[in-house]
């Protein structure tokens, strides 16, 4: 039983109340006010946290409490990295004088090929570098190993060699999904160097854009910088909306522009 006048004293607030035997209804207003407001954002920071700040925080603890990526922050951190990406683009011009667009690059003006850009790529590309932080779903296990082995078949200058790999990667697959033990081991493994894992394959994805190129060049590292970026970008995606869909659609609409890009250039020829 609440005595007249503790409830109150408790909430720290004064207002009307009825009184009914020995003890005290309060009604409290449906709107909190601005103090009240603070008081909730003190006690649950992800509140008052922007998406980049919440972007900061993912990169230097992905185990931290996050807040939802379903809002415009989302979006106008992604444009300033599209923004970043082209910047890049134009500096490498800048130096090397090279055209951005190349006429061996209107190849890809065809429907098929349109439709792999914007899609399949995007997919790929997000199984492979960011779909171990999908692997407690036994679903992204199955996919991620069958993307391996196709990947690992088509290597033909590993000879021989990727026989050997595709019955290590087979072996993996079956010990993760028949043995609970090996898959509680392996998902403890990137729990414990998730910082890690997310890093290296944001590097590597950026690495893996270095075919785009005839050659290596140090200024080439311009645009490959932003594309370690733009890996943790999605990593983050991937890790707080727990799906590969929302980082897979951002993905898509990247490669979209670099299209239109392509198209609008193909016009002034």
């Amino acid at each position: 039983v609440v005595k007249p006048g503790e409830f109150r004293a408790l909430h720290g607030m004064q207002g009307p109340s009825a009184t009914f035997g020995v003890g005290v209804v309060f009604l409290r207003p449906l709107n909190p006010n601005k103090k009240e407001m603070r008081n909730n954002e003190q006690l649950n920071p992800t509140v008052a946290r922007s998406v980049w700040q919440d972007f900061l925080l993912f990169l230097r603890d992905p185990h931290a409490a996050g807040t939802s990526i379903y809002r415009w922050g989302t979006l106008g951190l992604f444009a300033v990295l599209l923004l970043l990406n082209y910047l890049c683009g134009l500096l490498k011009w800048w130096i090397t004088q090279e055209p951005i667009v190349k006429v061996s690059d209107l190849g890809i003006l065809n429907p098929g090929m349109i439709l792999a850009f914007i899609l399949l790529t995007p997919l790929l590309e997000e199984l492979a570098f960011r779909g171990f932080l999908l692997f407690h779903k036994k679903k992204y296990v199955v996919i991620v190993a069958l993307l391996m082995l196709f990947f690992i078949f088509s290597f033909e200058n590993l000879s021989w060699f990727r026989y050997p790999l595709m019955l290590l990667v087979a072996l993996w697959l079956g010990l993760m999904l028949a043995n609970r033990k090996a898959r509680d081991w392996t998902l403890g493994l990137i729990s414990r160097h998730k910082r890690v894992l997310i890093y290296a394959s944001s590097i590597a994805f950026a690495c893996a854009h270095l075919t785009n190129y005839d050659g290596f060049e140090v200024v080439s590292l311009l645009p490959i910088a932003q594309k370690v970026i733009a890996g943790l970008f999605f990593s983050y995606v991937m890790v707080r909306s727990n799906s590969i869909v929302p980082g897979l659609l951002l993905h898509a609409a990247n490669n979209s522009v670099l299209v239109l890009i392509i198209y609008l250039w193909s016009l002034s020829l």
